[in-house]
């Protein structure tokens, strides 16, 4: 049985309005075929009001006591986490956020939105049809796996457009004929 392994967070906050949660994390038993080390990525896990922020961590936070949510301890160790842990822990990182008009310095986030033309949801078709239209973002290619699918992708170049996208957009939709989300680049070693 396979388990998530986080490997670090960070937070950025405007205000208590508008922060974003970015999440190291890898699966156990994925293993880089390079370095043989587990893989391992950033995710936008949740952006909006501390409240959101709060919505995801406490989901999060459940996984850790069946433990499906464990820490890195080392090269290829890993350490269940108590709940209390876990919520103290990002109670200092919310209390100690960075602030966001670094978040595109140390990270690029590009806008990837997967869509199935010939789903049979026409409403929801119609709403991702019209974000894609309105913030013209580009079609890239099919997707790879799932050749029904359409991806369309865009990268966040500024503070004014990341601010856009996270309150007109989604930062974490799947269903079975669409996806929105962000693929997450570190420009750091450190973070």
């Amino acid at each position: 049985m396979s388990f998530t392994v986080e490997y670090n967070r960070v937070i950025y906050k405007k205000d208590r309005h508008t922060m974003v949660l970015l999440v190291k994390q890898g699966d156990s038993n994925v293993y880089d075929s390079h370095s043989n080390l587990r893989a391992k990525h950033w995710r936008l896990a949740a952006a909006g009001s501390e409240k959101e922020l709060w919505k995801e961590i406490g989901i999060r936070s459940g996984s850790t006591e069946g433990g499906a949510l464990q820490r890195a301890k080392g090269w290829n160790e890993t350490v269940w986490w108590k709940i209390e842990d876990y919520i103290k822990l990002y109670r200092s990182k919310i209390a100690n956020a960075k602030p966001i008009d670094s978040l595109l310095t140390d990270f690029s986030l590009t806008l990837v939105i997967e869509r199935n033309p010939h789903s049979k949801n026409a409403d929801l078709d119609s709403h991702i049809t019209t974000i894609i239209d309105d913030f013209q973002i580009p079609y890239v290619q099919t997707h790879h796996f799932d050749t029904s699918r359409l991806v369309y992708e865009k990268p966040v170049e500024n503070q004014v457009e990341l601010y856009t996208y996270l309150e007109r957009i989604p930062v974490n939709f799947y269903s079975k004929d669409f996806s929105i989300f962000y693929k997450v680049d570190c420009h750091k070693t450190r973070i």
